[in-house]
This record gives C-alpha cells, sequence and structure tokens, in this order.
C-alpha cells in the first residue's frame, strides 16, 4: 500500500509542511509507485478503454478547441487520438484496486474528517491540451508513463475558491462578487516536465494547465475537503433544527434567539461539542440492543451498545472520556445518531 513517504520521499513530513496550503513538486523513480505502475488496467490505452468499457463508467474527451463531453470509444478506434484528445475516467477507484488501495491510505495517513478521496486517470494523446483552470479542491497528480508539460501559476485573484473556473469563460456568479479582474491569459508561473515517477501536490485554486509530449497516462487524486464556512455552517444547520424554536417560521426579526444562536454557534466551534447530556424528557432506555424513547424504538449495532449504555448512565459526560473500542469518528457519528433522536443533547454537561 502506497503511502505519503513513498510518494514524496524527500518531504516525508509533508502532511505538517505542505498539506493542504502549500505546492509540492517531486520527481523520482516509478518503481517507488510499484502498485501503480503494474496495475494491469493501467498499462496501456488499450487496457484503459477495455477497462472502462467492460465496467461501464463513462469516458469524457476533450480535445482541442472543444469542451470535455462524455464519449464512449471503442478499443480499436483509428480516430481514438485525433486532434491531441484526453481522455478522463472518473471514480477510478472503483475499477483500479491499486488506485482504491491509494485513496485509502490517504484518507487514513492525512486523517482526513470523513471525506472520501477519489480519483481520475487521464489518458492523454501527442499534442493533448487541457486548457488553463483552476479547481476547488485539493489535487495530488502522479504520472505514470509518457511526457507532459504542465505550467502552474498562483492565483493572485482570489484565494480558497469554492467553485472551478476555466480560462476564456465566464466566472461563476458566487466567485465574481469576490474580485472585480479576472485574467484573460494564463498567469506568469513555472513550468514542469512531468515523467514517469513525477507527484505534484496542488493546493485549491491554483492555476495550471497541460500539453501532453507524448502519449501519456497519470492520476489525480481529489480531495473534496470542505471549507470552514460550509463545514461549521452545515454542522450550525444541523444543531439548530434539533430545538423547536429554530424551526418556528422565521416571520419577524431574530433579535430574541440571538443568545441562543450565539450559543449553539459556540458549541459548534468548539465551546461545547465535546460534552454532551442526555435529554431526560425523551426517557431514553436501552433494552438488549433495541435504545427506546418516547417516540421511538431503534435497534443498535453490537458494537454501540457499550458506548449507549455508559452515555444513558453517566446522563452527563465529556466524550473524550467515552470507553474504548470505538474511534472518535465512530464515537461521534453515534452521538450525531443519538443526538437526531432527542435522545442527547451538545454542550450542556458540567
Amino acid at each position: 500500500m502506497l503511502r505519503v513517504r513513498e510518494i514524496f520521499p524527500r518531504h516525508r513530513d509533508f502532511a505538517k509542511t505542505h498539506w493542504p496550503t502549500r505546492a509540492l513538486l517531486e520527481h523520482g523513480p516509478l518503481e517507488r509507485l510499484a502498485p501503480l505502475a503494474t496495475a494491469p488496467q493501467l498499462a496501456s490505452p488499450e487496457a484503459f478503454f477495455e477497462t472502462a468499457a467492460r465496467v461501464g463508467l463513462p469516458l469524457f474527451i476533450e480535445r482541442q478547441g472543444e469542451r470535455p463531453q462524455q464519449t464512449v470509444v471503442s478499443p480499436t478506434d483509428p480516430d481514438r487520438f485525433g486532434r491531441g484528445a484526453t481522455y478522463t475516467l472518473s471514480a477510478a477507484e472503483r475499477v483500479v484496486p491499486a488506485i482504491a488501495e491509494l485513496v485509502s491510505s490517504l484518507a487514513h495517513e492525512l486523517a482526513l474528517p470523513g471525506v472520501a478521496p477519489t480519483c481520475h486517470v487521464y489518458l492523454s494523446a501527442k499534442r493533448g491540451r487541457v486548457r488553463p483552470h483552476f479547481d476547488r479542491q485539493e489535487n495530488l497528480a502522479i504520472h505514470l508513463w509518457g511526457k507532459k508539460r504542465w505550467r502552474i501559476a498562483e492565483n493572485e485573484t482570489i484565494s480558497f475558491p469554492f467553485e472551478d473556473h476555466a480560462l476564456g469563460t465566464a466566472p461563476p456568479r458566487s466567485l465574481q462578487a469576490l474580485a472585480r479582474e479576472w485574467p484573460t491569459e494564463m498567469p506568469a508561473g513555472r513550468s514542469i516536465s512531468m515523467r514517469p515517477g513525477t507527484a505534484l501536490f496542488l493546493p485549491r485554486g491554483m492555476w495550471h494547465t497541460t500539453e501532453t509530449i507524448t502519449t501519456s497516462l497519470s492520476i489525480t487524486v481529489i480531495f473534496p475537503l470542505e471549507n470552514w464556512a460550509e463545514m461549521l455552517t452545515g454542522k450550525l444547520l444541523h444543531r439548530l433544527l434539533l430545538d423547536a424554536k429554530f424551526r418556528e417560521p422565521a416571520w419577524c426579526s431574530a433579535e430574541a434567539l440571538a443568545d441562543a444562536f450565539a450559543a449553539a454557534a459556540r458549541a459548534v466551534c468548539g465551546g461545547g461539542e465535546g460534552r454532551v447530556a442526555v435529554v431526560e424528557e425523551a426517557r431514553p432506555r436501552l433494552r438488549g440492543r433495541t435504545l427506546e424513547t418516547e417516540t421511538a424504538s431503534v435497534a443498535l449495532d453490537a458494537r454501540y451498545v457499550p458506548l449507549v449504555r455508559w452515555l444513558l448512565a453517566e446522563r452527563s459526560v465529556r466524550l473524550a472520556e467515552a470507553p474504548r473500542g470505538l474511534s472518535a469518528k465512530e464515537v461521534s457519528a453515534v452521538v450525531s445518531f443519538l443526538e437526531s433522536h432527542g435522545v442527547l443533547r451538545r454542550g450542556e454537561a458540567s
């Protein structure tokens, strides 16, 4: 199973020094990436097309002067590489075991908060070009065969964009409000020659474009991390909807709810997120593997019964003191489940 230290052997502290906001380029021998380099699904253009056709995953094609579009290609199509075509296979982790292991390993190593990375495979013909653009997520490109030239540049227009944008198109309306002027050509930056074994990490928002020198294949791991605004507002919405007063029609001033709203926001930001209390009015009780309340009866996974029994027995607890046996992520998931059923209330333990 590939790990960060194999991908970036000269930057083994990648998770501390570059992730997720600093670009990093490292050339190295392809042999260090053996699980990917020897994957039969990526061994040749024919294997690539046959894999996509066999599993029924769509391919997208981008040719010079055209927008990307979905396509069906036969491995024997004589024009499959016409006009510098670049083919993209999305969700490659579903069909290439080596890629599935890679994204699982990265998710664990980088301690991604409930995020499942995905991976695209790019097969590009000679003279294939991908127009300049930036992405709303972090990307890790690994080059496996052939030669390709990348150009990358810092984004001086907007930091940490939350939408994609390609040069030559109108910026999304949500981004237009954040900048008065937008570039009309690729900003000045750095040229990179990608060769077998090259790894390139790009933070979100970094401009990049590619030109294929010889028929090549590379993969890009995509990390769909939420930004703070998305994460906190989502958690806050979930929390507010558990309280009847925030579910009432919003027909007048919210001034009367200001204190309660502020308390909920503080809890979501850590001022109470680690503390929970049993909602006594729900009258929860555990009978075997069944959790019963005044309004519902829920069957529990056997692994979660000890945690639920502890919560109900203690009534008011700090989650950091939860019995061992479950990961922090699993504890959080169980607590969120119980909260949604009105059994627990966050931030109320003493």
